[in-house]
């Protein structure tokens, strides 16, 4: 099928701001908060909009949020024309390349992680695994929220039998969440860790929910209204479980969670008004890559540069050289995977020929703030995230 003749243009303006709006929270927030500056612009945002309306992190966690309810989305659809075995091959042809890349360049272009970059550490950095084990090495803290992707995407493969039942596999779906949390110091610390991962899926089983009641229709407003509601009651819980800070009006993920909600709700209600132009679909296409490597390159070019011309100066530099080295990733490894993934598992109408959207979503956007740490740890165990790591 016609892949741009299907494509829905709302996914894509919100892919595309999703990915401003966290480059604008590291580059332009986080950096100079760590080096002690304060910038003008950023002061003004804060100020007039931020803090008025409780979005956190320098709109953030709002762009992270909007990233899963995408994901929720799309994977949604695609689970719905893949064979299990396709679902999964797909995945990993499009997460592991480009990051096991980043991870490398991460490590190269920092050097505060050189001693902890062990063999074993980078092979469980590019595997993800190194969320699940103690203590902790990070090496490219913003491929936590893929650690998330991962688990949400190992979830529906083992409830793909009840794809089929949109409210089957949602309350199958929020019950493995909140089992997992309730459970989460009952086997010991990895078991823990991945808990506090497992706790951020319900974001994506909302996008699930919209898809089933807004494109697919196959559930009433009645039920997708109780779907939501135990969904945020599952998020709620996570957040007191393992989040409790970020529970109050002035720190808060929920308000955060529903202004994306919102947004997402109104951008779907405009999509036929809504024709993204040639830059927001190709920062939408690059999206993965710039979650992946915007940090490391920016954060490198900022380091050397800032004291000797400037912030401003320097901020252009910096996104001229994260340009660069996301459009040749993209060229270079991601399209090339694309098509070695098409080859290796041709596209099957699994359940009837459906429009496709993107059968590759870009997973998710970068981190504002950290998964688990020690403070949220049982005693025993220990980590080795920073909170400059997390970034």
């Amino acid at each position: 099928m016609d892949r741009e003749r299907f494509r829905f243009g709302f996914l894509d303006i919100l892919r595309g701001s999703a990915s401003l709006l966290v480059v604008w929270d590291h580059i332009f927030s986080i950096w100079p908060h760590y080096n002690n500056m304060s910038i003008g612009i950023v002061s003004i945002v804060q100020n007039y909009v931020n803090k008025p309306l409780g979005l956190i992190q320098d709109f953030g966690w709002l762009g992270v949020v909007l990233f899963f309810l995408i994901s929720g989305f799309v994977i949604t659809h695609v689970a719905q024309r893949e064979t299990p075995r396709e679902f999964i091959t797909k995945r990993i042809f499009r997460i592991y390349p480009a990051l096991s890349l980043a991870v490398l360049v991460s490590v190269a272009l920092t050097p505060s992680l050189w001693e902890k970059a062990t063999p074993s550490s980078i092979i469980s950095n590019m595997a993800l695994v190194n969320y699940i084990m103690v203590p902790q090495v990070v090496l490219l803290g913003v491929a936590w929220t893929l650690a998330i992707e991962m688990i949400f995407y190992g979830f529906v493969f083992l409830l793909f039998p009840l794809r089929t039942s949109p409210l089957l596999s949602i309350l199958a779906l929020l019950t493995l969440t909140a089992s997992t949390t309730y459970f989460s110091k009952s086997f010991g610390n990895s078991f823990f860790l991945f808990a506090v991962t497992a706790s951020y899926v319900p974001y994506l089983i909302t996008g699930q929910i919209f898809y089933f009641l807004l494109h697919a229709k196959s559930v009433r407003f009645p039920t997708a209204i109780l779907l939501l509601t135990l969904t945020y009651a599952s998020i709620l819980y996570g957040i007191s479980s393992f989040h409790p800070h970020t529970l109050p009006v002035e720190n808060s993920y929920l308000l955060s969670y529903v202004f994306a909600a919102a947004i997402f709700l109104l951008a779907f209600a405009a999509n036929d008004q809504m024709k993204p132009g040639r830059i927001i679909t190709i920062l939408s296409d690059h999206s993965y890559a710039l979650y992946l490597f915007h940090g490391a390159i920016g954060f490198w070019v900022l380091d050397r540069l800032v004291p000797v011309v400037g912030f401003y100066p320097a901020v252009l530099v910096a996104l001229a050289a994260i340009a660069l080295a996301v459009g040749l990733v993209h060229a270079m490894i991601e399209k090339p995977m694309l098509t070695l993934a098409r080859k290796v598992m041709p596209p099957k109408a699994a359940l009837g020929a459906q429009p496709a959207l993107s059968a590759f979503l870009p997973a998710a956007p970068p981190p504002v703030g950290g998964l688990p740490h020690e403070a949220m740890l049982p005693p025993s165990a220990h980590s080795a995230l920073s909170a400059k790591e997390a970034l």
